[in-house]
């Protein structure tokens, strides 16, 4: 009697086994459709926005084509800054003259880089330093920055290469 219901428990498990396999194989498959489906739509409306923001803008560019001119330097203009900066100045009897100039161009909205150009002319000597920066975005708030500089002076002890990892953080 013990071993026939032990047989009959055996079977209940397999069965019970076999339904579970094919509940858990038909989520799976239901998961995979609809997953499949909603990644279609998306791309579908992807499609036809893109179409309809097309059409906007050669619909502009047909009625003013001065403004998207403007409009199309503004949006490349966003995406990259240019600075210089000229200083003057006297340091401890010493006339200094600096100059220095900055690019610094998003690639993406996670990769930049910048490229840093100065030069200092302190009484009868100078020195120039080049800096190349590739800045990469981890999250909306986590950077880092990985910066190399290479330094050209008339004094031997301030010539050299600088090698630094920043990491930057915003909130």
């Amino acid at each position: 009697m013990q071993t026939e219901r032990e047989r009959e428990a055996k079977e209940f498990r397999a069965k019970g086994a076999e339904m579970a396999a094919e509940i858990t194989a038909n989520a799976d498959k239901e998961v995979t459709v609809i997953l499949a489906n909603a990644e279609k739509s998306s791309q579908i409306l992807k499609g036809e926005g893109a179409g309809k923001r097309n059409k906007i803008f050669a619909d502009a560019f047909g009625r003013d084509p001065e403004f998207f001119a403007f409009y199309r330097a503004m949006q490349a203009y966003e995406k990259a800054l240019i600075g210089g900066e000229v200083t003057t100045a006297e340091v401890a009897g010493v006339e200094v003259d600096a100059y220095a100039i900055l690019l610094d161009y998003d690639i993406t909205d996670k990769l930049g880089a910048a490229v840093r150009y100065s030069n200092e002319e302190i009484g009868t000597g100078d020195a120039s330093k080049l800096t190349v920066a590739p800045n990469f975005s981890i999250t909306d708030a986590l950077g880092v920055i990985i910066e190399y500089s290479d330094t050209d002076a008339d004094n031997a002890a301030l010539e050299g290469n600088e090698f630094a990892v920043e990491l930057t953080y915003t909130f």
